[in-house]
C-alpha cells in the first residue's frame, strides 16, 4: 500500500505538508525559480479511497543551481531481495557550458528512507532528456533516453543503459 511520488519544483518549503493539515505551521512558500527534484512515501493502506497519508516528509533528491526536471520513477520488483529499492532518473543542466540536459540516477536502498546521492549517468555532446526507466525481476534497472546529436535537436537518437543489481 506504499505510493512512491516524484515530482520537480521550485518550492523549497516543502518539509511542511501543507497548511490543511492538522499541526502544520501555516504554509509559506519560498520560490527562487531553481527547479528542484522530490520524492515523497504516502500509505494508502490508511484510507484507500483518498490521498495517501504521508509516511515522510518530501525529500529533495537533485541540488543545483540549475534546472532539474521530469523526474522518472521505479521500484524493485516485490517478494524479491530488491522489493525495498526505489529508483529516479530526471533531466539536469547543471553540467553543461551550453544549457544542455543530462541524465541523473539517484538510489534508495530501503523503501525511500535514505538515498545513495545523485549520480550523473550519460556524458552527451548535446542534449540528453526524455529518460525513462523500469525494473526487471531480477533487480536491473534498465534506463532509455533520448540523445540528440546537434544543437538544433533535429537529429535525435534513442539509446539504452542497463544498470545490472548486485547485493
Amino acid at each position: 500500500d506504499t505510493v512512491h511520488l516524484v515530482w520537480f519544483s521550485d518550492r523549497h518549503d516543502l518539509p511542511h505538508y501543507g497548511s490543511n493539515h492538522v499541526g502544520s505551521p501555516p504554509y509559506q512558500p519560498e520560490y527562487d525559480h531553481n527547479y528542484e527534484v522530490f520524492y515523497f512515501q504516502g500509505d494508502r493502506s490508511v484510507s484507500p479511497t483518498s490521498w495517501p497519508l504521508p509516511t515522510s516528509n518530501p525529500v529533495r533528491l537533485s541540488n543545483d543551481v540549475h534546472l532539474s526536471s521530469m523526474p522518472k520513477i521505479a521500484v524493485g520488483p516485490l517478494n524479491t531481495p530488491f522489493d525495498q529499492y526505489v529508483y529516479v532518473v530526471w533531466e539536469d543542466y547543471r553540467d553543461t557550458a551550453d544549457y544542455y540536459p543530462e541524465i541523473f540516477f539517484n538510489i534508495s536502498p530501503d523503501n525511500g528512507v535514505t538515498w545513495m546521492g545523485e549520480q550523473k549517468i550519460t556524458t552527451c555532446t548535446f542534449a540528453c532528456y526524455f529518460a525513462s526507466l523500469a525494473v526487471d525481476a531480477d533487480g536491473d534497472v534498465h534506463i532509455v533516453y533520448t540523445e540528440s546529436m546537434d544543437a538544433n535537436k533535429s537529429n535525435t537518437v534513442v539509446k539504452y543503459l542497463k544498470w545490472e543489481h548486485t547485493l
